[in-house]
């Protein structure tokens, strides 16, 4: 990436898009409320939007399944921090995101489970 060739770090703000990298807090027929709503990837396209991301959450769950992890805990560390210059800021409103938090840190994504993220958000 262009950060990278200028040895320049992200600090990724909302790396989970909102909530739509999390696989299970919107449904093409579940819409964002309240100030999310704000976002232009939530506006009149909303559905559009989801269904075009539909193949990186399932990838996302598919790697999840196999490490035993979150899809939010893939796209932090397993693809987000293993980029060597994203710091990725995720926001919690829960305990329990806390946790999931924590635990995408105390794993490694695989360089095949890495290529495989790079191939469907970088073509």
């Amino acid at each position: 990436s262009t950060a990278r060739d200028l040895d320049v770090t992200i600090l990724g703000y909302s790396p989970l898009a909102e909530g739509e990298l999390t696989g299970n807090k919107y449904t093409p027929f579940q819409y964002p409320t309240g100030a999310t709503i704000i976002y232009p990837q939530f506006s009149k396209g909303f559905q559009l939007l989801f269904y075009s991301i539909a193949s990186v959450l399932s990838l996302l769950r598919n790697i999840g399944e196999k490490y035993g992890r979150t899809p939010a805990q893939v796209a932090l560390t397993g693809w987000l921090v293993a980029q060597g210059n994203v710091i990725p800021i995720a926001g919690v409103k829960n305990a329990e995101q806390v946790k999931q938090n924590v635990g995408a840190f105390s794993w490694k994504l695989t360089d095949y489970g890495l290529g495989k993220l790079d191939e469907i958000t970088c073509p």
